[in-house]
């Protein structure tokens, strides 16, 4: 019996680890950084002083990142990114643990939101928000996603975006940036982001198997119990 739970237990551990969230980003929630306090309109060499595992390479030159315990989605700490009305715009790059793998299905996700503060409001809002994959530091490579950011910051206004894909190519590095075009809109834009994850996605033949070791098990069990 005892051997029955042992196996039953190392299954369900199994399926756990498939389907849980193995984050791909070494710092996609941005705590690792050493600035301490919150930093605004960081050139990127700055940007790349204070973050771990990011690179930041927009033509903007002023991302923003908060250290905020309230309004933050995750942890302490989050960014503020924008185009300015040049069209100028900011962007970052961050390292993955391990590559993205042409042909293989993926889940992305992150959160966003929108700037809307009293005595502000004529400050640019509302970006949209475009991620790629690329195999250099400092080059947005292939866009995967784009989504407008039109939510107001407060703790539950975050929009959480989630994107299922399968790579075409291979990739080193997941891509952040504001659209250079601005949306169309001559004030410029600018969004919160937070919380950047991606994960592969577990094959359906992976989960059956799995599946089908522990329906197994459960009928071994009975039998035993039956005798």
């Amino acid at each position: 019996m005892n051997t029955l739970k042992a196996l039953a237990a190392s299954v369900l551990f199994l399926i756990s680890v498939s389907v849980a969230h193995a984050n791909l980003l070494l710092n996609g929630d941005l705590e690792n950084n050493s600035a301490g306090t919150s930093v605004y309109n960081l050139l990127n060499e700055e940007f790349n002083g204070f973050v771990s595992d990011a690179t930041a390479f927009g033509t903007a030159h002023e991302i923003d990142l908060y250290l905020n315990t309230v309004l933050a989605q995750s942890g302490d700490w989050m960014l503020g990114i924008h185009t300015s009305t040049n069209g100028n715009y900011d962007a970052f790059s961050l390292n993955l643990s391990s590559s993205i793998n042409a042909g293989t299905a993926y889940h992305l996700q992150f959160f966003g939101a929108g700037f809307d503060f009293p005595g502000f409001e004529d400050y640019p809002r509302f970006a949209n928000i475009q991620i790629g994959l690329s195999n250099n530091a400092t080059d947005f490579g292939d866009l995967i996603f784009q989504a407008q950011v039109n939510s107001i910051l407060t703790k539950e206004g975050w929009l959480q975006y989630d994107y299922f894909f399968t790579a075409t190519s291979g990739a080193t590095f997941l891509s952040v940036r504001t659209d250079p075009t601005m949306n169309g809109d001559p004030s410029g834009t600018y969004a919160f982001v937070d919380n950047f994850s991606i994960n592969p996605v577990p094959e359906p033949s992976t989960m059956l198997l799995l599946g089908s070791g522990l329906i197994g098990l459960v009928g071994y069990g009975r039998r035993r119990f039956k005798k």
